[in-house]
């Protein structure tokens, strides 16, 4: 009931919740990260990062934070390709081994559609995750990359989410779910966080 709440909050005060944002660097009309108290009251969740990717852009460092605690930093890149291939990627500053986090065709963007990267704590355990937003087309997904200490390597979970909706998608951090409007009736899916 908590994040029903939430969620007709936002269909009521539209672009009021929306003047937040994540940071003073990016505004994301189809996705958000906020927390909702018991009294419905939203507030938005800070990032380390917040930014729209440049998709013309052949190759971007975005980011390098310690992710597995081990001393050592980890640079995470963007590259684009020919034939519209998009990689996100990150290595080792000891290492010149890369690890993929996503790597695959997308189609022309419209105009307003794109990939939004984001570093921040999801799973409210101190640990930065690092996700990644797309909507291109009819294509929409959030990835969600950390590092779990027990299995002692990066895991990732992708929720596919749809592309048709009046209304930004939310993650809710307060309740560890993901609101996936669709169409313009105010139905909407809802996909716990996979936490490991």
């Amino acid at each position: 009931m908590k994040f029903f709440c939430g969620f007709l909050t936002f269909i009521f005060l539209g672009h009021q919740a929306t003047m937040f944002g994540q940071s003073k660097t990016v505004v994301n009309p189809h996705f958000e990260i906020i927390n909702v108290d018991n009294a419905g009251k939203v507030t938005p969740v800070p990032s380390l990062v917040a930014m729209k990717i440049d998709l013309n852009s052949s190759f971007q460092s975005l980011y390098t934070y310690d992710f597995n605690r081990d001393g050592v930093k980890e640079e995470i890149f963007y590259s684009f390709g020919s034939q519209n291939f998009a990689r996100f990627f990150w290595k080792s500053e000891n290492t010149r081994v890369t690890e993929s986090l996503y790597n695959n065709y997308f189609e022309e963007p419209n105009e307003g559609e794109g990939f939004w990267f984001y570093i921040t704590d999801v799973f409210g355990d101190a640990e930065p995750e690092i996700l990644i937003f797309s909507i291109i087309g009819e294509e929409c997904f959030l990835k969600i990359v950390n590092y779990s200490a027990s299995q002692s390597k990066m895991v990732e979970n992708s929720y596919p989410l749809s592309a048709y909706s009046a209304y930004p998608r939310k993650l809710i951090k307060s309740d560890k779910v993901i609101i996936a409007p669709y169409g313009s009736q105010g139905l909407f899916d809802e996909y716990p966080l996979i936490i490991r």
